[in-house]
């Protein structure tokens, strides 16, 4: 009993204090301190180095192997407690409350771990353990990135005297700080005061490793060296060795020839190894490194090919040597569409957590619209130049392009026959060749798994019948209503016109029909009117602005702008960014050429005075008074606004005014124009006013943000008056003792209306030749136009021609392609008629009164 009541925790004799010591030591602390140690090795043992940058001092604490190794972070708080609560006055006491600290900064529990560090600096008696806590509370301070505190603390410690354990955590855990802020001179000087403390159970290989690759990138290459050399020798495990080896060759002084091929023939030895065959990437993009290095592009370029190729198993890997690629023909060669394809590769296979990933994703979209800008810029004058030819000349390249597909297809078509031969003669057991064995992969002749015959199809299907959609009766020209197409009702909207290309196959077409069928579906191709020409002369001009713009700002490469810049300038010198381009060639000659910067400047405040970039060049104070006017101006509109919404109009509008005397320029100036346009057509209630005064804001307001919501009002006032209209329009006059008209209102097209007309003036002249009609083509709206026949005298003449027009196949087959309405109409009907602007409008009456 006596033996037992000295196990009370609160027993403090002889006995006691000794059964407490070893008990919390072996029982509690020890136990849960090599639980942690198996989650510090768990950490990194599941850490992916990255050789391409500095390694990490310490392994990330990973959340997904803290997780894994939730139960025995646990369990090691439970140990550690036990000795806490059973044994509190053995001397490991404090020892278990450290354990218990670094459990909960390994589950990111920052603010216990913090105040456990701290009591134990407060209440502990052991000097050492007390430091210990100490440089595990900055390292959590570190993890939590409150830096400030942390640098609190490595201060304190640094006044201290520290034992060798302590020191050497210290000064690893400063260099884990300084590595977080991107700090590499203070953290290699502290990894350089570590060094001499370590062991090798420290990992003491990989720290020597880390100061030689902060020293390369300092540029200190001797340094980098000597370390490197000291990581190799330390018997690291070998992917270490290998970098090791690898990066001294990257630091080594080369004082002549005989250096270099000792180089080379070193690499060309590592590619040799077998133990080397998973590093074989790394070892390409070295090589590549180095003749880039000397100078050799040409030697670089094909290694760093071979680094991408035979890297198979590590993206990483494979996405530095594109993103090397896409910098050399980038920046050395100046190939934008190579560099661009390198770019595309390295941002689809480099993973998101490389610190560079945002510039090279920035760079990739840079120069996806750059290659865009630059493919409108060198086509767009060819391509509308070759429209504009003699149609012979077009005849003549047509021919050239259709021989040289002709050609393709006829290649593609014989090494197809080729590998079917050879295929076909090969044994019956060899795998993939012959027989069910080996399947598309291993080389099977089924025609969908060839790619080189699926290619030569397609372009054969499309030579014969176009490009048609994957549907029931594709082959013919046109469809009944039950098979997906619109009809041959009178009037209804025909399928398009379809030329012999797609009107029946191949082989019920001559050699020479195939040509011309080629031929029409390039002209095709074509921008053959103004309207389509001048769309491509518009992504014209928008290139070369955007070119300019590329170039000075994203690329910065400002020289290089000049070319688009004054090109602009030349081909568009009415168009609207003119003033901007002028302010560019300013800012871009200043440092260039003095004389042509003071050209420029010249032509832009005498051409623009009124641009905001003359008035920025005529006060350098602009901007500031603009937006100091803008601020006032804000505080006016706010009470227009607040007047127009409670319909105290007239007072509203006095505000508006005051603010458009006071600050005529004012970033708000567009805000208190429409709000004007609102107040006056809440006065006015007029709806045709309110819409000119939209589009008059829209006019003097080009660059205004407001405009997306001034088309919105345009668009609800044309919808209201459109609504008017049909109201006008459904009430038709039911007198037809008068004259009539016969309507046909089709679609506006380039040849519609030369064709239409003509195809009436044949029937008028074939069914009516003693009548006499005359015929009109007239605007109807934006959309139709319309063909006018008078005179008709009377309803029953009416009705006997719209009879006559419907019936006759010859005038309905020319139509075909066209939509059209067609009806006739009584003179006065006709004016409504013209109101309404909407051929539906009429339809209801019109079957009505004539065809029942």
């Amino acid at each position: 009993m006596m033996l037992l009541s000295q196990c009370a925790p609160t027993s403090r004799g002889l006995v006691a204090t000794q059964f407490h010591n070893v008990t919390s030591h072996y029982n509690c602390w020890w136990i849960a301190n090599e639980q942690i140690k198996q989650v510090h090795s768990d950490l990194a043992s599941s850490h992916q180095n990255n050789f391409n940058r500095i390694l990490q001092v310490f392994p990330e604490i990973d959340s997904s192997v803290i997780k894994n190794d939730t139960l025995v972070i646990a369990d090691a708080i439970k140990k550690a407690s036990i000795g806490i609560t059973r044994h509190p006055y053995s001397n490991w006491t404090d020892d278990n409350y450290v354990v218990v600290g670094q459990s909960r900064m390994f589950m990111a529990d920052f603010t216990n771990a913090i105040e456990t560090f701290k009591y134990v600096n407060t209440s502990s008696e052991d000097t050492d353990t007390k430091h210990q806590a100490l440089v595990l509370l900055m390292r959590t301070f570190v993890e939590a990135e409150e830096y400030d505190n942390a640098i609190a603390v490595s201060d304190f410690l640094s006044k201290q005297e520290l034992n060798k354990a302590n020191l050497k955590s210290l000064y690893l855990t400063r260099a884990h700080m300084y590595q977080r802020q991107e700090n590499i001179d203070g953290m290699v000087e502290n990894l350089v005061l570590a060094e001499p403390l370590l062991k090798r159970s420290d990992d003491k290989a990989r720290i020597l490793f880390i100061i030689g690759q902060v020293y390369q990138q300092l540029g200190l290459d001797a340094k980098a060296y000597y370390y490197y050399d000291r990581c190799a020798k330390a018997n690291p495990e070998y992917e270490l060795f290998f970098y090791a080896r690898l990066n001294m060759n990257q630091v080594a002084v080369l004082e002549g020839s005989s250096d270099l091929k000792r180089v080379r023939k070193y690499y060309r030895k590592l590619l040799k190894d077998e133990k080397n065959i998973d590093f074989q990437d790394k070892i390409y993009y070295e090589m590549g490194r180095f003749e880039q290095k000397q100078g050799n592009l040409d030697e670089a370029i094909e290694y760093y090919q071979s680094s991408a190729a035979s890297s198979t198993n590590n993206p990483r890997q494979k996405s530095f040597a594109y993103w090397e690629l896409g910098k050399i023909f980038f920046d050395e060669r100046v190939n934008y569409p190579l560099a661009k394809a390198y770019y595309d590769s390295t941002v689809a296979v480099m993973p998101e957590d490389e610190e560079a990933f945002p510039s090279i994703k920035q760079r990739q979209e840079v120069l996806a619209e750059f290659i865009e800008h630059i493919t409108v810029i060198q086509e767009t004058d060819s391509v509308i130049a070759f429209a504009n030819m003699d149609s012979v000349e077009q005849v003549a390249i047509f021919d050239r392009l259709i021989d040289e597909e002709e050609a393709a297809a006829e290649a593609a078509a014989k090494e197809e026959r080729r590998r079917s031969r050879q295929q076909a003669f090969a044994p019956l057991t060899q795998p993939g060749q012959g027989n069910f064995t080996g399947g598309p992969q291993a080389g099977s002749v089924w025609y969908f798994y060839n790619p080189t015959a699926i290619t030569s199809g397609q372009a054969e299907f499309r030579r014969r019948w176009g490009d048609r959609p994957l549907e029931n009766n594709w082959r013919r020209k046109s469809k009944g209503i039950d098979e997906g197409g619109l009809g041959d009702q009178p009037g209804a909207e025909a399928a398009s016109e379809v030329d012999v290309a797609t009107a029946a196959p191949t082989e019920a077409l001559s050699p020479e029909q195939r040509r011309d069928a080629r031929r029409v579906e390039l002209r095709r191709l074509l921008p053959l009117t103004q309207a389509e020409q001048k769309v491509l002369l518009q992504k014209l001009e928008y290139a070369f602005y955007r070119l300019g713009n590329i170039y000075r700002v994203d690329l910065e490469q400002p020289p290089k702008a000049i070319s688009p810049f004054e090109s602009l300038l030349v081909r568009f010198d009415t168009s609207g960014y003119v003033p901007e381009v002028l302010y560019q060639l300013y800012l871009i000659y200043a440092s260039l050429d003095a004389d042509k910067s003071a050209e420029y400047k010249n032509r832009l405040i005498t051409e623009h005075p009124n641009s905001l970039y003359a008035k920025v060049l005529l006060n350098p104070n602009y901007l500031e008074e603009s937006n100091a006017a803008s601020a006032q101006a804000q505080v006016y509109y706010q009470n227009a606004y607040r007047l127009y919404d409670q319909g105290d109009l007239k007072e509203a509008r006095g505000v508006i005014r005051k603010a458009q005397d006071e600050f005529p320029e004012n970033d708000y100036s567009d805000n208190l124009a429409l709000l004007l346009v609102l107040i006056d057509a809440a006065e006015n209630n007029n709806l045709y006013t309110y819409r000119f005064a939209l589009e008059q804001f829209k006019t003097q307001n080009p660059d205004s943000e407001l405009l997306g919501y001034a088309d919105q009002l345009l668009a609800s006032s044309q919808a209201v008056e459109e609504r008017i209209k049909q109201r006008e329009a459904n009430r038709y006059i039911e007198f037809f003792e008068q004259e009539h008209y016969f309507l046909l209102v089709y679609e506006k097209s380039d040849d519609a209306a030369e064709n239409i007309t003509r195809l009436i003036d044949q029937f008028n002249q074939t069914q009516f030749p003693e009548k006499g009609y005359t015929t009109s083509n007239l605007i109807l709206s934006d959309q139709y136009n319309m063909v006018l026949v008078s005179p008709l005298p009377n309803q029953s003449m009416s009705k006997t021609y719209y009879q006559a027009f419907i019936q006759d196949e010859t005038t309905l087959n020319g139509l075909q392609r066209f939509k059209f309405y067609n009806f006739v109409i009584t003179k006065d009907n006709f004016s409504l008629f013209l109101r309404a602007k909407n051929p539906d409008s009429y339809k209801s009456f019109f079957q009505k009164h004539y065809l029942r």
